[in-house]
């Protein structure tokens, strides 16, 4: 499986892939990098306000991938 992207405004990108644990995330902001196993923690680190098109566009990757996921794992 190819890894999914997501390109955020701010010079800021979200990875994601699997692996034998399950999906994981690796967030690319202006001076860092951190890795995720879980979506929430991610949103909490990014910070995107809500109602914004950057948070808009997150939360509708992120339903997408779980809707296309197997419904024995959770996100």
């Amino acid at each position: 499986m190819n890894a999914e992207r997501l390109h955020l405004p701010g010079q800021m990108m979200i990875e994601t892939n699997r692996d034998a644990n399950g999906r994981y995330f690796i967030a690319y902001g202006k001076h860092a990098s951190m890795f995720f196993r879980d979506a929430a923690e991610l949103r909490r680190w990014l910070k995107l306000p809500i109602k914004t098109p950057s948070r808009e566009a997150f939360d509708s990757w992120i339903t997408s991938m779980q809707s296309n996921s197997n419904p024995d794992k959770i996100i």
